[in-house]
């Protein structure tokens, strides 16, 4: 991607705030090494695979509020103009 490409797309991921998104601070950009650094949100927890394989198995209703938070996610980012495509969705 071109420098230009690149930051278009943190200008728009810095519009995207949104209570069921991690929020986005900001990008550390060495163009000499090509690298790019995601400055975010800490979140304090465990992965959804660990919250899914526990040995007690979450509950319908915590599921169902997980799946309805991250369906509120996607239904905002989709919202946005232009849209936001998330591309990376995990189990």
């Amino acid at each position: 991607a071109t420098v230009c490409s690149l930051s278009n797309e943190l200008r728009i991921l810095r519009r995207g705030r949104h209570p069921n998104l991690v929020l986005f601070h900001g990008a550390v950009v060495d163009t000499k090494k090509s690298y790019i650094g995601l400055i975010l949100e800490l979140v304090d927890g465990v992965s959804m695979d660990e919250w899914r394989n526990h040995k007690r198995t979450p509950t319908m209703a915590a599921q169902y509020r997980v799946v309805l938070g991250i369906c509120r996610a996607l239904w905002f980012l989709h919202s946005q103009h232009p849209s936001i495509i998330h591309g990376d969705l995990k189990s």
